[in-house]
């Protein structure tokens, strides 16, 4: 999802690996990572010694260089990353997001509505039957507000139907089955998978 010639940021990169991803890929454009705790950013520093990775230590999107027009945040819960992207007004020269929540990707994709962007992309990774969503948004004026099932299982994962997604859903329908009594929500949402999941 990351654009060859785009300067990218690695926002709590941890050991590196997605800056060492890019480099072994060809990424043509300026890389940097950032980690915010002492110890954490001594780690990354170690990790990406010998890598043509600038590093800086900060929270979340402070201190962001100006030139960086793409902004990666993985590993980390919805509502951590929400909250440092109420902080992308200062930095009007960020085009792309690329998202990676580990939880409460709802409230990801309402920010994004909020702050002027758009989700142009999106898919499910698979990982020893627990799945992850990853979400690529473009600065767009025209970005609409998602209804409750958009927000929460992504528009564009709904309009592409991968496998991986359509693995999710039934993984999901299943785990809703499973409780004792279902909320109006809930019961909303398995309503509509098992008949978009039939179609």
């Amino acid at each position: 999802m990351v654009d060859r010639n785009s300067t990218v940021v690695d926002i709590g990169s941890d050991h590196g690996l997605v800056p060492k991803w890019l480099i072994k890929h060809h990424h043509q454009g300026a890389i940097f990572a950032t980690e915010f705790g002492d110890d954490t950013f001594q780690t990354l520093k170690r990790s990406l010694s010998d890598e043509p990775v600038s590093l800086y230590q900060a929270d979340g999107l402070k201190h962001l260089p100006h030139h960086v027009t793409t902004v990666l945040i993985s590993g980390m819960g919805g509502q951590l990353i929400s909250s440092f992207l109420n902080d992308l007004p200062l930095y009007p020269q960020v085009k792309t997001l690329i998202l990676g929540p580990q939880r409460d990707s709802f409230l990801v994709r309402h920010t994004l509505s909020k702050q002027g962007f758009k989700i142009i992309d999106e898919c499910m990774i698979e990982d020893k039957q627990h799945y992850y969503p990853l979400i690529k948004a473009i600065k767009d004026a025209s970005s609409i507000v998602l209804d409750g099932i958009e927000a929460f299982l992504g528009p564009v994962n709904m309009q592409h139907r991968l496998p991986s997604f359509l693995h999710y859903l039934t993984f999901l329908a299943n785990d809703l089955k499973k409780k004792p009594q279902l909320d109006a929500l809930q019961q909303t949402l398995l309503d509509w998978i098992e008949s978009y999941v039939k179609d």
